[in-house]
C-alpha cells in the first residue's frame, strides 16, 4: 500500500477476554476501598458525542465510578452488546469501548477495579466475551486490559491516502 502512496496510520490491537476465566483477587486495599464507591450506569443519547454518532443504533451503556471524595467519575467506559458478531460467532460477545480515567486519579489501579466491576456485570448480563481495540502505542492501556484478562488476537494498521491536488 505505501508503494501506492498510502500513508501508514497507528497500529491497532484487538483483544479479547472470555469472562468464564478467573482473575487473580484485587489487591485488599482495594476491596475496602470499593465498599464505598458507587458505581453507576446510564445508556447514551444518540446526539451526545460524534461517537454516539458513529455507533448509531447501538445500545451504549456508560458505566462509571464514583468515589466518595470526587465529584466526578474516577474511570468511566463504554459497553455494548454486539448482537450480529454474537449471531455470527454462536458466542455472546461485547465491545467495551472509550474507557478513561480522570487524569489525577491514573496509574492508582482505578480502572482495574472498575474493570473487575464491570466484568461480572457484562457477564451476569449473559456475556461470555469481552472485545475492545486499543491503540499499540497507549502501553498503559494495553497493560490494565491484560491485568483484567484480555490476550491480544489481531494487530491490524490503518492506512490512509491523500486525495488533494
Amino acid at each position: 500500500l505505501e508503494s501506492r502512496g498510502f500513508t501508514r496510520g497507528r497500529e491497532s490491537i484487538i483483544m479479547r477476554a472470555d469472562l468464564s476465566e478467573e482473575l487473580p483477587p484485587l489487591p485488599k486495599r482495594f476491596i475496602a476501598i470499593l465498599q464505598d464507591c458507587d458505581r453507576r450506569e446510564s445508556v447514551r443519547r444518540p446526539e451526545e458525542t460524534w461517537f454516539d454518532q458513529v455507533f448509531r443504533g447501538w445500545t451504549l451503556t456508560e458505566s462509571q465510578l464514583f468515589v466518595p471524595y470526587l465529584r466526578e467519575p474516577v474511570t468511566r467506559a463504554v459497553y455494548v452488546p454486539m448482537h450480529e458478531l454474537s449471531a455470527w460467532r454462536g458466542v455472546n460477545t461485547y465491545g467495551v469501548f472509550a474507557v478513561n480515567t480522570h487524569q489525577p486519579s491514573r496509574g492508582r489501579g482505578w480502572a482495574t477495579a472498575h474493570f473487575r466491576i464491570l466484568r461480572n456485570v457484562i457477564r451476569a448480563q449473559g456475556a461470555e466475551k469481552l472485545e475492545l481495540h486499543v491503540y499499540s502505542d497507549n502501553h498503559a492501556a494495553v497493560k490494565l486490559y491484560e491485568k483484567s484478562g484480555f490476550h491480544e488476537i489481531k494487530r491490524t494498521a490503518m492506512f490512509r491516502l491523500d486525495l488533494r491536488p
